[in-house]
């Protein structure tokens, strides 16, 4: 079985920073979890600020941690 298959995204909102890699976030179904950056999200983790919002993925077999791989740009009005 591909290791794709048993994940899926869902989107969220950054609660909590505890540390630059170590962030509680609420997702759309408001649960709290617990999650870290993706590799690529890591040099850029002084841009996250509580209140963003971000996509998660997460396992289906532990659906208490997830990893934050991207984060969603607010529009700009105009």
């Amino acid at each position: 079985m591909s290791s794709e298959i048993e994940k899926f995204s869902l989107e969220g909102k950054i609660v909590k920073m505890v540390t630059s890699e170590y962030i509680k976030v609420e997702l759309v179904n408001k649960k709290i979890i617990d999650c870290h950056l993706a590799k690529k999200l890591r040099r850029y983790s002084s841009y996250l600020l509580e209140g963003d919002l971000v996509i998660v993925e997460l396992d289906l077999y532990d659906l208490n941690k997830g990893k934050i791989i991207e984060r969603i740009m607010p529009e700009k009005k105009v």
